[in-house]
């Protein structure tokens, strides 16, 4: 959402981009960061599957929740890792993270999704399992796993054979070393256990989202701030092996004007092993219309794309590559950029250029960043005028 849906609020924008200043210049804290965040799976897919209820409970179902309680249990523990390496932050929004992450009904939720599991009905369990090796002879034993839950184990060393059993024992398996099996007595019991652990989790879904949102927010920054570290010189201008002038990612400033020195299209500056051509960017109130012209294969495109991609890379937040970068902020960002035909509706490429253009001339304002590019080339060479 924060690419198609860049935020205009500008001290929302310095506050993150305060963020990347401080670990690009804390690479430390970055390094500690980036570590951290990668131990994490996805927050938002697990609190999904936890306050998912399903239409009929099956045993998966009850495997399937298991397994996401643990994994639940293993992001509780890992954030104190994200709040340990964030305790010497300085920005506001660092702080903000920080505090989240380090919420003590944190560690109560912790604590409850590993101890639940073993309260009271955990006794009874285990008082179930010694019943049955009274009532077998055999000597089973109780185990627990994430993908089964509870469930009784043989080895094969006493019984070789499929052993022969009540009817109450079922999902009876073998491995190489084990027999495994279960009753529908201790399947219900893992649910009963299972569906305590989930209602105390829903109980507090609102803060695990507070989390999954702050742990986004810093994952997103600190991307950012490792794209820094690890451009082409970083903030500095100089001259590259083998020839040629290229600048690193600067912080970008919010003005009334638009004025870019030695931009460069972010995603050729990534992709090009040659060094980029950087171009200046002018536009203000007084003179906020520009044509670009030039002969086929210039570079031209590239150019009007590279406008828009800096615009939204300031307003999420990131630094830009460039010398340096002052952006106004659009109410909206529109274009026409493409050059094809909607055949499946009988438009030509022509007629689908002038809905386009008349889109726009409908719905721009003074303050949206409007860019075009070869208006009418869908057109006949001798009747088209050809606008960048």
């Amino acid at each position: 959402m924060n690419v198609l849906q860049p935020i205009r609020d500008l001290e929302t924008i310095k506050k993150r981009l305060d963020v990347v200043e401080e670990l690009t210049e804390n690479e430390e804290m970055l390094f500690a960061v980036t570590s951290s965040l990668s131990s994490l799976p996805d927050l938002d897919s697990i609190i999904a599957d936890i306050i998912r209820l399903p239409a009929r409970q099956m045993t998966h179902h009850t495997e399937s929740k298991i397994n996401q309680v643990i994994m639940l249990k293993s992001v509780l523990q890992s954030l104190k890792n994200v709040e340990k390496c964030l305790e010497n932050a300085k920005s506001s929004l660092l702080l903000e993270i920080n505090e989240v992450v380090s919420d003590k009904k944190l560690s109560m939720l912790s604590e409850d999704a590993s101890r639940q599991a073993y309260k009271e009905t955990v006794e009874d369990v285990y008082e179930r399992a010694n019943e049955y090796c009274e009532t077998t002879g055999l000597q089973l034993k109780l185990q627990f796993s994430s993908s089964k839950g509870f469930f009784l184990s043989l080895s094969t060393n006493t019984l070789d054979k499929k052993p022969e059993l009540s009817p109450c024992f079922i999902n009876i398996g073998k491995t190489r070393k084990q027999w495994s099996l279960t009753t529908l007595e201790l399947l219900i019991k893992v649910h009963s256990v299972v569906t305590s652990i989930l209602e105390a989790i829903r109980n507090d879904v609102s803060l695990l989202y507070k989390v999954s949102e702050a742990i986004g927010m810093l994952d997103m920054l600190s991307s950012f701030a490792y794209k820094c570290t690890t451009s082409k010189n970083y903030g500095t201008l100089v001259t590259k092996v083998g020839g040629g002038l290229n600048t690193g990612l600067v912080r970008p400033d919010f003005t009334q004007t638009l004025a870019i020195k030695s931009g460069r299209n972010p995603i050729l500056d990534t992709i090009s092993t040659d060094d980029v051509i950087p171009n200046d960017t002018y536009a203000s109130l007084a003179s906020s219309f520009q044509l670009i012209t030039g002969p086929n294969m210039s570079g031209k495109t590239t150019y009007l794309k590279q406008i828009a991609l800096l615009t939204v890379m300031a307003h999420i937040g990131s630094f830009v590559p460039a010398e340096y970068g002052s952006f106004r902020s659009p109410d909206q960002i529109l274009s026409r950029l493409t050059n094809d035909s909607r055949v499946e509706i009988g438009i030509s490429s022509f007629v689908a250029e002038m809905t386009e253009a008349a889109y726009i001339l409908k719905n721009a304002t003074a303050v949206s960043l409007v860019i075009v590019d070869e208006l009418g080339r869908g057109k006949f060479d001798e009747e088209k005028e050809t606008r960048d």
